[in-house]
């Protein structure tokens, strides 16, 4: 007998992850991390994912979320967003 096409667990009627999904998928990230690369972006050209991946030794999920991170906080800037490898670029000091 076939079986019966039904919501996939965990997901909502919109195909979205639920919230203890998601918790799941969460990355954390240490604030020493995040000092550090915020204080060498300063001395870069610019920053994508791959190279604080490469340069720190941390996941790709998670180099992506520290670059939102210090884009959100005013470090870095978002100069082109592009679905496979965003390009970051140090803000312009005030």
């Amino acid at each position: 007998m076939p079986k019966k096409k039904g919501k996939k667990e965990g997901y909502t009627d919109k195909g979205q992850r639920s919230i203890v999904q998601q918790a799941l998928y969460d990355v954390s990230v240490q604030q020493e991390l995040l000092d550090r690369i915020a204080r060498d972006a300063k001395h870069q050209k610019f920053l994508t994912p791959y190279m604080v991946h490469e340069r720190y030794g941390v996941s790709m999920t998670t180099a992506r979320k520290v670059l939102r991170m210090l884009a959100e906080k005013g470090v870095l800037k978002l100069y082109m967003p592009g679905r496979r490898t965003p390009i970051y670029v140090p803000a312009e000091k005030k």
